[in-house]
């Protein structure tokens, strides 16, 4: 990472811990909990804290190696149907207990957990740029739904720090008083911005011979494992506009890129700092994306994106999902 990148990674932390974000977290040793769920058969998934708020989603200005995750994932069982959502501290969907202070924790049902989709929120592009179509919209993969989204926006000015007293001394006849000089201050702040919604919620999640279309991953009874990151890329073609303000467009390509090597240590290292049990740490693994129907005919390729060790992350894409669109919709009284 850059100088400049690390400057600016500074500023944004210290606007999160102003605005309550990271810094409003309260970590507990919950090694009783932890243990208790993996003895009675259960499964423990560890996430990284997302950040969602428009305070606080500041996740573009720089992305870390390792955490390239959206805010809020979904996932559903496979066996029990029910939907696993991972997880934003400043959100009541999607957030766990926490585990350290960049970390939660879920106790979860055994088993595969299939990709449903994400949200997250951008600051990048006009939703003005959509192109529409008249017609209907068609996808044998899913859809992708734009809408307005407030998101503060972060700047930079600088304050000038007035000169201010530094002490004083007496020789025994003249009392001196000190001052220090004033100075330029660079300075970090957020205004009310507008960004952009993005729910990828629209996904298909199946085939139709019931396996996962995206990806899924498992966790087995008694596991203690990482959630794997990933970073999702798709394009779309014409939107629809059902209403003012949202638009809704057929995906036409998918890429998938997710680290396949150990992703827990980092985990593990911040366990041992807030004291849990050592044989707890110890059991902590990693679980990984197993890419989906759509991608089973495509090689795997490096990616740009990096762990944090600095290790490639694989890449799947499909580009061949293109459907062709319905006649256009009759005018009214037609």
């Amino acid at each position: 990472m850059r100088a400049s990148d690390l400057a600016r990674c500074a500023a944004i932390v210290s606007v999160l811990l102003l605005l309550g974000g990271c810094g409003a977290m309260q970590v507990a040793n919950n090694s009783s909990e932890v243990g208790n769920a993996i003895a009675s058969g259960k499964a423990v998934l560890i996430s990284n804290a997302s950040t969602f708020s428009p305070e606080s989603d500041a996740s573009e200005w720089v992305e870390l190696p390792g955490k390239y995750r959206p805010a809020l994932t979904y996932w559903i069982h496979r066996s029990t149907g029910k939907t696993l959502v991972l997880g934003a501290w400043d959100s009541a969907d999607g957030r766990g207990k926490v585990l350290t202070d960049a970390h939660f924790y879920y106790v979860v049902e055994p088993g595969f957990y299939d990709f449903a989709g994400y949200v997250e929120k951008t600051r990048f592009g006009s939703l003005n740029e959509l192109q529409t179509t008249t017609g209907g919209i068609k996808s044998n993969v899913g859809f992708v739904n734009f809408s307005a989204a407030p998101l503060r926006t972060f700047y930079t000015y600088d304050a000038w720090v007035p000169s201010s007293y530094d002490g004083s001394t007496f020789d025994g006849n003249t009392l001196t008083h000190w001052y220090a000089p004033g100075y330029w201050q660079e300075r970090g702040a957020t205004r009310p911005d507008e960004g952009i919604f993005i729910d990828m919620r629209g996904l298909i999640p199946n085939s139709e011979n019931g396996k996962p279309n995206i990806g899924s991953f498992l966790v087995e009874p008694g596991q203690i494992v990482v959630a794997p990151d990933f970073k999702m890329e798709f394009t779309h073609s014409a939107c629809d506009k059902p209403k003012e303000g949202q638009w809704v467009c057929p995906l036409t390509s998918l890429t998938l890129s997710a680290p396949f090597t150990d992703q827990h240590l980092e985990v593990q290292a911040l366990m041992r700092q807030f004291r849990y049990d050592a044989n707890l740490v110890a059991k902590v693994g990693s679980t990984f994306i197993l890419p989906g129907e759509f991608f089973k005919n495509f090689k795997m390729e490096a990616s740009d994106y990096r762990t944090a060790q600095g290790q490639p992350y694989g890449r799947f894409r499909v580009t061949q999902l293109t459907m062709p669109q319905t006649p256009a919709r009759p005018k009214a009284g037609q």
